[in-house]
């Protein structure tokens, strides 16, 4: 495949000079340019530009110093230019076969992330979105563009094929303002989270087909962003690098440890200080373990003859990971950089072409999402619906969050929406009042109003969308697990899956007593609410404020979920985490004898949080997938 990539910049001046059979034409050089580069942009061979400007090394081109280009034919008319105080900011324009049907469009983009900014370049495709989209990772001392312009002749192909992009700079490289010694894995895959943010959050890119693709390290950091960002669809590694080790010896990690940084020198940039933080994380991370816990497929796709990164590595990348969808591919011949400095593109035309053909056929969309707003009496519920792709009738299961959680519980939930969507299995997410984006006040926020909004988002979504009857399941965390006890033990209620995660399912003054800090506290805010302003302030561990209804105190008190359950006569499944401190494991095991046919799952290290707010993929991994296969199965 020929690719045609040029760069004009508006700052630029060229100047002709005559010669016999060509013109040369005077090019400054900027970030990103090879030969090659050059030799495609302009129709002439690389070596004649090396040969007649001296350049001894290909892959050191000097950004601003000027080559003479010799350019077959007359030279153009000199153009009228402005006065340069008129003149816009340099741009770049992207000119492709035929430009006047210019298949994408580029800009540049400053991410904020934390205090610093990321730098990148978005491509989008010409057409009528939303469109599927990639984040691309750039390797160890590089930059967003990549080795050879790899990533600038990688976008518009993604851009014809109808997949979006953004590309960044990490830490230290490129246009980043941040020096190198700050960056680390935790620092990339936090950049690459922002990248992801700002694909998910434009009009013209679809949310729930976004992947990840990396080079060499960057490989290393798409692994690792999919597994901690499940909502990555799909990852392709390019010289993917599972052991880090190989970039970062032991004499340079003793080193590091005894300035807080090792100086690297590098025969393309200038030199890097790379952080003990770096090193650590290298020799303290199992890239592949951690990748295990992405539900995305990868291709893995090495060069016969890379010396940097062992061919090997693909298989290795393939074993590892949990779809089997999954792929390798060796280019026989290709080296680390897949060959682009040897001015001979087969092979990187073919690693082009295999990149593009993964992302079209692997971001495809599996489900729809709809944000919704039901009408539950004089209330208002927003909702979120999650619709599998094709015609139905859908199993469905009902999410239920905690209290003063959402809808979001940020996300877990959405990583549980997605897993069973992948499923076949629909789903419906509430706001309970005083919760997320509801509008109600938080009074509003107590057990009849909560089992009123569950129920009525079930009826909706069997009003609304194509699903059986016949197959439903209801999930709850926390105080939604109790308001889910509460709905499977009502008579003829429709449920044939229940999913408990953490469920608060003691008597309901047990539970308040200690939520609430103790009977002092529970007798205190008890009648402060039993007062004339009919509520009481507490403020809870995580630093929430809520006014507690003298409604959520009676019914509460009145609240016993397990006191009704054998009238429920479905499948259930109860997972709870070992360090769970809130709702302690002596209430999951209530649950269990209460209901003789409950299964029982463990999550080793997971708090109340169960990931949902904190950085443990593997622990939010074990969750999702926990209640994902038990709907599966139940509702099959």
């Amino acid at each position: 495949m020929k690719r045609k990539i040029a760069a004009l910049f508006l700052v630029t001046m060229m100047v002709f000079v005559s010669f016999t059979s060509v013109y040369a034409l005077s090019y400054t050089v900027v970030k990103g340019d090879t030969l090659w580069d050059l030799g495609i942009t302009y129709g002439v061979d690389w070596n004649e530009i090396a040969e007649l400007n001296g350049v001894r090394d290909v892959r050191k081109l000097q950004i601003g110093t000027t080559l003479n280009i010799p350019v077959p034919g007359e030279p153009a008319p000199a153009l009228e230019t402005e006065p340069a105080d008129q003149l816009d900011p340099p741009i770049t324009e992207v000119i492709v076969e035929e430009p006047e049907e210019a298949a994408y469009m580029e800009y540049n983009v400053s991410l904020p992330n934390g205090d610093y900014q990321i730098p990148g370049i978005v491509t989008l495709p010409v057409g009528e979105g939303p469109f599927p989209a990639v984040v691309m990772l750039h390797g160890t001392g590089s930059e967003k563009n990549e080795a050879g312009g790899g990533y600038i002749l990688t976008a518009p192909a993604l851009a014809e094929a109808g997949i979006a992009s953004i590309r960044i700079d990490f830490i230290g490289t490129g246009d980043s303002q941040v020096d190198y010694i700050e960056y680390n894995f935790d620092t990339a895959v936090s950049d690459a989270n922002a990248a992801f943010d700002y694909l998910a959050n434009l009009q013209e890119v679809d949310a729930t087909r976004i992947g990840v693709m990396g080079w060499s390290q960057g490989g290393t950091i798409a692994m690792l962003a999919a597994a901690h960002n499940r909502s990555f669809q799909s990852v392709v590694t390019w010289a993917g690098a599972p052991d880090m080790t190989i970039a970062g010896s032991e004499e340079e990690y003793e080193a590091a440890k005894a300035d807080g940084f090792f100086l690297r020198e590098f025969g393309w940039r200038s030199p890097l200080r790379v952080s003990l933080q770096w090193f650590d994380d290298v020799y303290n991370t199992d890239v592949l373990e951690v990748f295990s816990y992405s539900d995305a497929p990868v291709l893995a796709i090495n060069g016969s003859e890379d010396t940097v990164v062992d061919p090997i590595n693909a298989a290795l990348i393939v074993e590892a990971s949990a779809n089997p969808v999954s792929r390798q591919l060796i280019l026989e011949g290709a080296d680390h950089t897949f060959n682009i400095f040897t001015g001979d593109m087969t092979a990187f035309d073919q690693l082009i072409d295999a990149t593009v053909n993964w992302f079209a056929a692997t971001l495809q969309p599996a489900y729809t999402t709809e944000e919704i707003s039901i009408m539950n009496g004089d209330r208002m519920v927003p909702a979120t619906v999650v619709i599998p792709a094709g015609a139905g009738p859908f199993p469905a299961v009902v999410m239920n969050h905690g209290h003063g959680g959402s809808r979001q519980e940020n996300s877990g939930f959405g990583g549980v929406a997605e897993a069973l969507a992948n499923r076949g299995i629909a789903t419906i997410r509430m706001d309970f009042p005083g919760c997320g984006d509801s509008t109600q006040p938080f009074t509003e926020n107590y057990l009849s109003n909560m089992i009123s909004d569950s129920n009525a988002s079930l009826a909706y979504l069997l009003d609304n969308y194509p699903i059986d009857s016949q197959r439903l399941g209801i999930m709850g965390y926390s105080m939604g697990g109790r308001i889910a006890l509460h709905i499977g033990s009502e008579d003829n209620q429709p449920y044939q899956a229940m999913g408990l995660l953490a469920p608060s399912a003691d008597w309901g003054q047990e539970m308040m007593v200690s939520f609430l800090g103790g009977e002092e506290a529970f007798d205190e805010l008890y009648a402060e609410a039993q007062s004339e302003k009919g509520y009481a302030d507490f403020t809870t561990q995580w630093g929430q404020v809520q006014q507690l209804s003298l409604n959520w105190f009676e019914e509460m008190i009145a609240s016993r979920p397990l006191e009704n359950i054998t009238n429920y006569d479905g499948a259930m499944l109860v997972v709870f985490g070992d360090q769970d401190d809130v709702v302690r494991a002596g209430v999951n095991q209530a649950v269990a004898e209460a209901y003789a046919a409950a299964e029982i799952i463990v999550v080793p290290n997971a708090d109340h949080g169960y990931g949902f707010y904190s950085n443990q993929p593997d622990v939010t991994a074990a969750v999702e997938d926990s209640l994902a296969d038990f709907f599966s199965k139940a509702l099959k």
